[in-house]
């Protein structure tokens, strides 16, 4: 515990520091761990972006993982879904669709769980499991959704988490990743990586799992669910973060960690809100 805890440390002095660096520890237990922080990373960094965003500590973020792509993972309660150039949406897309088409809410109860509903936005159909909503509804493992040209299905992938996926179809994108993980707070909501079928993000053959929980304004990641985080950082993301971790099975190369995770702010249209009005 001791280890992993002065690592998690050591890497987060790495990430916050000024400009970017790098290096690598062996954490024990056959893991490898390597941060690489790159300064000004963010949308703002780059000439000719858009007008600056001031960052929210629930704004969303990409996660990239090595042999399982990139997803955009979003920590709000309370998401719009809508087009890219309208600059009102949290879940944006380049698709046929109104600049605020409809809206994913969190809902927490001690009977139900967590859950999430999906509603209108204004007048512009949506359907799930090929039915028009006429108001709001609570989404069911499994459903199909569409909202104009998007299309999505909705999964709840890990019986131990109450954090849900979103798949999207048609090679569509949001922020750059065709998934959406709606990452829910605590250890309740905790996102796996592992080869197993029931993980958020699957790995095949990924030799020990990863799990993400974000708390009290943190992102942790551990290998161990018995040990102290191996890394915590402050959301929202500064600045984009790789990491590189475990050994696959025959993957293995002297000197190189062959399994990579990234972490990155996610690029989002300026005028969008977390918390929409009602």
């Amino acid at each position: 515990m001791g280890m992993l805890h002065r690592l998690g440390r050591f890497l987060e002095r790495v990430f916050l520091s000024e400009a970017p660096r790098a290096a690598s520890v062996d954490a024990g237990s056959g893991l490898v761990f390597a941060a690489d922080a790159e300064a000004g990373a963010g949308p703002s960094s780059r000439s000719g972006a858009a007008p600056e965003r001031r960052p929210r500590p629930d704004d969303p973020f990409l996660l990239t993982v090595d042999d399982a792509g990139q997803f955009l993972v979003a920590v709000a309660d309370r998401l719009v879904l809508g087009h890219l150039q309208g600059g009102r949406a949290d879940l944006p897309f380049l698709a046929d669709v109104a600049a605020r088409h409809a809206r994913l809410e969190r809902a927490r109860s001690l009977r139900a769980g967590t859950l999430w509903t999906l509603a209108p936005c204004g007048p512009e159909p949506v359907e799930v499991d090929g039915r028009t909503l006429s108001g709001a509804i609570e989404l069911a493992d499994g459903a199909r959704v569409r909202i104009g040209d998007v299309r999505f299905r909705y999964r709840l992938p890990d019986p131990a988490s109450s954090t849900a996926l979103l798949e999207l179809e048609d090679e569509l994108e949001c922020a750059g990743a065709p998934r959406v993980l709606l990452f829910d707070e605590g250890l309740g909501g905790r996102v796996r990586i592992g080869a197993s079928l029931h993980r958020h993000v699957r790995v095949a053959g990924l030799e020990q799992e990863v799990e993400l929980v974000h708390e009290a304004g943190r992102l942790s990641l551990r290998c161990d669910p018995e040990e102290s985080p191996g890394f915590s950082v402050p959301l929202p993301l500064a600045r984009r973060l790789d990491l590189s971790l475990g050994r696959a099975p025959g993957k293995a190369k002297p000197g190189r960690p062959p399994f990579g995770i990234g972490l990155a702010p996610a690029e989002l249209p300026a005028g969008s809100s977390a918390r929409p009005p009602g």
